[in-house]
């Protein structure tokens, strides 16, 4: 079975826990290969997007409440913007970039 790797600023752990420190990880990787593949820009930014459940397959250590916690804590913290882009109205999956 292959490993995956998880990489965090050890200083953002520090100052905004380490749970944010991955999240806010995982958020930049992705909004930065979206940018450089040209993928997910809307209102002239590169966004990645996920529900709860779905990120935590990615991140499989963090429960989705977990994750939903976090989210909110770098929301609140004001480290990430949260958006909608979905085409169908009843498709809550939020979408996030770097602020």
């Amino acid at each position: 079975m292959r490993q995956k790797k998880f990489y965090f600023d050890a200083s953002l752990a520090v100052e905004h826990g380490m749970r944010e420190a991955v999240l806010y990880e995982y958020i930049r990787f992705w909004c930065d290969r979206n940018s450089k593949t040209g993928h997910n820009k809307r209102d002239g930014h590169y966004w990645t997007y996920g529900s709860s459940r779905e990120l935590s397959k990615a991140i499989p250590f963090l429960t989705p409440k977990q994750i939903w916690l976090g989210i909110k804590s770098l929301q609140r913290q004001d480290l990430i913007v949260i958006g909608r882009f979905n085409q169908k109205k009843y498709d809550r999956t939020a979408w996030y970039r770097i602020k």
